[in-house]
């Protein structure tokens, strides 16, 4: 039971509803309460089957934006042939956050037909302050005197993104409430529904610090594990080719692939359990490079998996028991999704004939030390499909 509390550093108190956060919550009646609701009311397979053309959405239209980007460069470079340059951990983290932020509250903070442009920049401000800090040393956890002195460092900035955080939540709480029946269906208006039969399981503050959990803990991991994946797969260009031929044979150029096509495509789960293998979505999650149970650990080969459904069972990149995270499901759906898609999509090269730097950054989710720089192009089998896009 030990290992199923949380320690209770004060850095940690300030973004985390005074540790009520799914993450941050000791082992008890209120941490079995919020996250039972976040996985019976937003993380279930019906829920998130649900939520499918959200994430659906999002991906289409982030290839749409690849392709315009593209296709504005080419235009001016006269050849079909030119590759574009990428920013892709950037593109990714505003994907991933799009996809959690649509399935809470219906509303997107990025890209093309923002509605209220105040609002977004203040969530803006909330969100990427917390991750550009999620990753950073207070001293105060670790020498209280320090708070006395007045040297409290990260901590004021905690503070005001702590109360950003509560002020953004309530506000998207309220507007729903506000607009009853005429809001689509969230997570939010799910819950508010819920409330109405019990008001006390699911009072307002539940439903703040459920939202906060997700998009906390569903942004920053998904997108680091495709910019690692897309790392990986530019670092060995074999792999590359080989799930793209699989997502050919299975799924076509005819139309942009879905989530249900997912169970049909075994490499790319493989390359997927192989990139987690190696680069767990956690930095306290368990690694596994144990040389006598996998044939050269530390080398990237997703043909391990093959036929070896025994290996995958090994695996607990989600954790497990008591504190296994809840969203593995939507992290395999997301992550499957927005990898196949760049792959069925795009050629793909790396900047340079160098390999690309492996090197570990610091932070809670184990980023890349140097964020993803890439280059690509429509291939040319699908640029029938992604010209639609554009109409």
């Amino acid at each position: 039971m030990a290992f199923a509390d949380r320690v209770r550093l004060p850095s940690v108190k300030h973004v985390s509803f005074d540790y009520h956060h799914i993450g941050a919550a000791n082992y008890g009646p209120h941490w079995r309460k919020v996250r039972q609701i976040a996985a019976i009311e937003v993380l279930s397979a019906q829920r998130l089957h649900a939520s499918s053309d959200v994430r659906v959405g999002e991906v289409c239209d982030i290839a749409h934006r690849l392709f315009q980007s593209w296709k504005n460069a080419s235009i001016r470079s006269k050849g079909s042939d030119y590759f574009e340059k990428v920013d892709l951990k950037t593109k990714l983290f505003e994907l991933s956050l799009n996809v959690i932020m649509t399935m809470i509250a219906g509303k997107r903070f990025y890209g093309e037909n923002i509605e209220d442009l105040d609002q977004t920049k203040r969530f803006r401000e909330a969100v990427e302050g917390f991750f550009s800090l999620s990753g950073a040393s207070n001293a105060e956890d670790f020498l209280p005197i320090l708070r006395m002195l007045g040297m409290r460092g990260a901590s004021k900035k905690l503070d005001h993104l702590a109360e950003l955080n509560k002020e953004m939540t309530q506000k998207l709480i309220d507007e729903h409430r506000k607009a009853g029946g005429e809001k689509k269906k969230t997570m939010i208006s799910n819950l508010l529904e819920l409330q109405k039969e019990n008001p006390e399981t699911y009072n307002d503050k539940t439903i703040q610090v459920i939202a906060v959990s997700l998009l906390q803990a569903g942004t920053d991991t998904s997108s680091n594990s495709v910019e690692w994946a897309m790392t990986l797969l530019l670092n060995n260009p074999q792999v590359l080719k080989k799930a793209a031929a699989e997502i050919d044979a299975h799924v076509g150029s005819e139309r942009l692939m879905q989530e249900s096509d997912l169970s049909n495509l075994p490499y790319l789960h493989c390359i997927l359990n192989e990139v987690l293998r190696l680069y767990p979505g956690g930095l306290l999650l368990i690694p596994h490079q144990d040389p006598s149970l996998w044939d050269e650990p530390t080398k990237f080969k997703p043909e391990r998996f093959e036929g070896k459904a025994e290996l995958a069972k090994r695996m607990i990149p989600f954790g497990m028991g008591r504190r296994r995270c809840p969203g593995e499901g939507l992290a395999i759906r997301e992550v499957g999704l927005i990898l196949g898609t760049f792959v069925q999509c795009f050629d793909w090269e790396r900047i340079g004939e160098e390999f690309i730097d492996l090197t570990e950054g610091s932070g809670l989710t184990l980023p890349k030390a140097v964020p993803l720089d890439a280059m690509y192009r429509p291939r040319q089998a699908m640029m029938k499909v992604l010209s639609s896009l554009l109409t």
